[in-house]
């Protein structure tokens, strides 16, 4: 009810700010007609100090507002065994977060720590995890920028909460910001964009400078790096743009070594689980489907380009070029949101077959499943027909066993496409981070 009132007068203020900006208009005309007449300045002179006074009511609670909104930005972190997989990521990350503790390390030496990070790669790779593990370090802040933040109502409210983003990251450093999807707020620039979109692009990059030699890391997440603004990228060198990849994607390709973020996901969370389940078994259920989905939409589109005129007027050598490119945009890989949703949908077997029972037979007070042939006292009821503590849960609900994960196996593909996977990969040849070559 408060929000609704503080809107109702924010409108009036607005209205009464126009009709004081129109009746200035029209005393202006009035003293142009009457020679510079005494009471009509006096009028003119109370009007624009009305207008001011409005304006600084409106301004006032415009920068309340984003403050309110910049603070429910502030979320909590997320420990690092969270993440899995990902080990040379993880390394360089908290070896940057670490670098405030150590701050005299590098002063002492004038050298100014990594800070400003670029996370790219294809989406469900975890970027936005990783992010929020970098603030697990003590006594961080972590502040998360979604891109409709910079949605604006008013005129100029997209650059101010910018700027209180940026401010607030200084007051409560040490601290991480990360700017989740950041191609949809600071992209490419275009001779068609909206002013407002402009200004806010205007205003991002000083405030990434404001925070230089600040406890303040700069995490920004996309799936297009290609689409960002050059000066942007500029502001994260090279050494800090990491491509986050999906989860053992070589073991997919080739088979060979440990799926180690693959078994990592599939465990996670899940409370009772079979003793005897097979995980690597699973994995190469996984890697099977993986090449069974690729294989016939290779062969698809390759049975299409065989009969065009420029695959056949091709040398040898080009052809096998061509059959490797489209071999690797018709493959699929697994995300780590893929795996999780595989992990999810196992854990809720059990659960929903509690749940879809429809025979139930009762216990003094309260009821349990029938189960077997033995159906003698049984009626029909539906789960949600009972109340809470109304039911007696068996030792099998919520037990996840192997053959729950095989049917999940079989329900969630692989969503990541071979185009943009490799597209990802290539890109870091030259756009990202570099391994460096240590001299003894």
């Amino acid at each position: 009810m408060k929000s609704v009132a503080k809107e109702y007068y924010i409108n009036n203020f607005e209205k009464a700010k126009k009709q004081c900006e129109e009746a200035f208009e029209e005393l202006e005309m009035c003293h142009d007609e009457h020679k510079g007449s005494q009471k009509i300045k006096d009028e003119m002179l109370r009007v624009q100090e009305k207008k001011t006074e409005i304006q600084q009511l409106l301004d006032s609670e415009a920068d309340r507002r984003i403050q309110i909104n910049v603070n429910n930005m502030i979320k909590p972190h997320v420990e690092w065994d969270t993440v899995k997989g990902m080990e040379n990521e993880k390394d360089i990350l908290q070896n940057a977060v670490s670098a405030t503790l150590h701050k005299d390390v590098f002063q002492a030496r004038g050298v100014e720590p990594l800070k400003n990070f670029l996370l790219y790669g294809p989406p469900g790779t975890g970027k936005t995890t990783v992010a929020k593990a970098m603030a697990s370090a003590e006594g961080f802040t972590f502040i998360e920028v979604p891109p409709s933040a910079f949605k604006q109502k008013y005129s100029g409210e997209g650059e101010k909460v910018v700027e209180r983003v940026f401010k607030t990251a200084i007051e409560r450093a040490p601290c991480v910001v990360f700017f989740d999807e950041v191609d949809s707020i600071i992209s490419q620039r275009q001779d068609s964009e909206q002013e407002h979109v402009r200004a806010v692009k205007n205003t991002f990059l000083p405030g990434l400078d404001s925070v230089l030699g600040k406890d303040v890391y700069i995490v920004a997440a996309t799936n297009r790096p290609d689409d960002l603004d050059d000066a942007f990228k500029r502001r994260f060198p090279q050494q800090g743009r990491i491509l986050i990849g999906p989860a053992d994607a070589e073991y997919f390709l080739a088979g060979s070594g440990y799926a180690n973020s693959v078994y990592s996901l599939l465990k996670a969370r899940i409370q009772t689980v079979s003793p005897d389940i097979d995980y690597a078994r699973l994995t190469r259920l996984m890697r099977k489907k993986f090449h069974d989905l690729s294989w016939p939409a290779y062969m698809e589109e390759y049975l299409v380009m065989e009969k065009t005129a420029l695959y056949q007027k091709a040398s040898p050598e080009e052809k096998d070029k061509a059959k490797r490119k489209l071999l690797e945009n018709s493959r699929s890989f697994y995300s780590n949101k893929d795996i999780t949703d595989i992990r999810d949908l196992a854990s809720r077997m059990s659960m929903e077959k509690f749940q879809s029972t429809i025979k139930w037979r009762q216990e003094d007070d309260k009821w349990e499943p029938c189960t077997g042939k033995d159906e003698q006292g049984c009626v029909e009821k539906k789960f949600y027909e009972f109340k809470k503590d109304q039911i007696i849960v068996p030792n099998w609900v919520g037990k996840v066993e192997e053959k729950h994960y095989e049917t999940a196996i079989k329900m969630v593909n692989p969503s990541i496409k071979g185009t943009d996977f490799y597209r990802h990969k290539n890109l870091a040849k030259t756009f990202g981070r570099q391994e460096l070559p240590f001299l003894n």
